[in-house]
């Protein structure tokens, strides 16, 4: 019974960060993203790059970055729990993407 506590401590644990950082902590060297449910590919990930390059380089102001990352076939499908969760993931995946071309 303790094995199965520390397990699911560290489960939990596990699962907190990936959530907060949409990486697991041995994984922050390479870029993995995590998006509704499911692990970006290499060329998703290049195809949101794409996106974040042109809005940080367009000159003029973005109404609504977010909304050009957005799958909407699948968001369209979703609750409003799951809107509000999917909008949550593509801005922390916005956030990571612009730090990394700013540095």
């Amino acid at each position: 019974m303790k094995h199965f506590e520390t397990d699911r401590k560290e489960y939990m644990k596990l699962a907190k960060t990936r959530l907060q950082h949409s990486v697991l902590p041995s994984q922050k060297s390479e870029e993995i993203y995590i998006v509704n449910a499911k692990r970006l590919t290499e060329e998703e990930i290049l195809y949101y790059r794409g996106i974040v390059e042109e809005i940080t380089a367009s000159e003029s102001f973005v109404e609504n970055p977010l909304e050009r990352m957005l799958d909407h076939t699948a968001f369209d499908k979703m609750n409003e729990e799951g809107k509000m969760r999917y909008l949550l993931e593509i801005s922390k995946l916005f956030i990571h993407i612009k730090e990394n071309l700013q540095n």
